[in-house]
């Protein structure tokens, strides 16, 4: 096979798994997926590119990592990208989901859980700020019911 002999839809195979890679798994980048599957980033745009070679290097790793995958369709085009359909799934309210929305009701349910608690955490440093402030309004009443008390006269506050 010829490193320059192209296959632009071959290609478009490549750039739609590795951006499948890049949101099943939550990476950054492109260039991310090309480093899961220990492969050279900067072949990986020549595989976007169609270029067969670096093409087979990469749906070799994708398959090899992720048996979902099709290989048939990365070389042909044919059948769907992912060898099964993902199963669903029925619910107690008789609600049908596949694994895939629970999987993104997973992925908001845990950016809910992280933002409530990071207003936890403000929520406690103010108590504290708070408990901090009163023990010193506590201080300086002591102080000066104490003061009193020694008649000492005029109060500063």
């Amino acid at each position: 096979m010829d490193k320059k002999e192209i296959n632009p839809e071959m290609g478009q195979r490549i750039r739609r798994a590795i951006n499948y890679i890049v949101y099943i798994e939550d990476l950054n980048s492109r260039q991310d997926a090309a480093q899961l599957l220990e492969k050279d980033s900067g072949n990986l745009s020549k595989a976007i590119k169609g270029f067969v070679t670096y093409a087979k290097t990469y749906y070799t790793a994708i398959c090899a990592k992720y048996q979902s995958f099709n290989k048939e369709w990365f070389i042909t085009g044919c059948g769907e990208m992912l060898k099964t359909v993902q199963p669903a799934i029925t619910t107690t309210n008789n609600d049908v989901v596949t694994a895939r929305e629970i999987f993104e009701m997973s992925r908001s349910h845990n950016k809910q859980l992280a933002d409530i608690s990071d207003q936890l955490k403000e929520a406690r440093n103010r108590i504290d700020e708070l408990e901090e402030e009163n023990r010193k309004i506590r201080a300086r009443l002591t102080e000066v019911q104490g003061d009193r008390a020694a008649g000492a006269g005029t109060i500063a506050v």
